[in-house]
């Protein structure tokens, strides 16, 4: 088995460069919104299991990280992870963000695969926090405090579509 065969089993398939390859010099860019309220839609979905490090309180679960494009108007858009985790105590999670862009309605049961939520929309509330960075340096992120649907979005009661 090769070496792009066991990254491809093992996760998804990404570029794979060679040391004699030209390669263009570009920063990762990431455009830090300041804490409000804003429309989002949802990019990329991939399922996963979590496996907890030592000292985690979440067990082994189900775990679905969620890419949100997130426009911040004049100040840009940015891209963020939201990881939901398939637990009792993180279900809550899950159930907001299907409600919020229309794929649940408070009450009734609903399929939370999250496959079902690319290219949906709705609203996210955005704050800063702050984190050490790799090299340890402080850094400032954005980080999804909850979701909602729209409410300039036409609805039928079951949220933003």
């Amino acid at each position: 088995m090769t070496a792009q065969s066991n990254f491809e089993t093992f996760g998804k398939a990404e570029e794979v460069y060679s040391f004699d390859q030209p390669i263009l010099a570009e920063e990762r860019e990431y455009t830090l919104l300041e804490a409000g309220s804003y429309p989002f839609v949802i990019t990329n979905v991939e399922k996963k299991f979590y496996e907890p490090k030592e000292g985690s309180k979440l067990p082994s679960c189900p775990q679905a990280q969620i890419t949100l494009e997130v426009d911040g108007g004049d100040q840009g858009k940015t891209k963020l992870i939201h990881n939901l985790f398939y637990t009792k105590s993180t279900i809550w999670k899950v159930t907001e963000l299907f409600m919020a862009v229309g794929l649940a309605k408070k009450g009734e049961n609903y399929n939370p695969d999250p496959e079902q939520l690319l290219g949906k929309s709705a609203m996210c509330e955005l704050s800063q926090q702050g984190y050490v960075k790799n090299d340890g340096n402080n850094g400032t992120r954005n980080e999804i405090k909850k979701c909602f649907a729209n409410p300039n979005a036409q609805t039928n009661g079951y949220g933003a579509f």
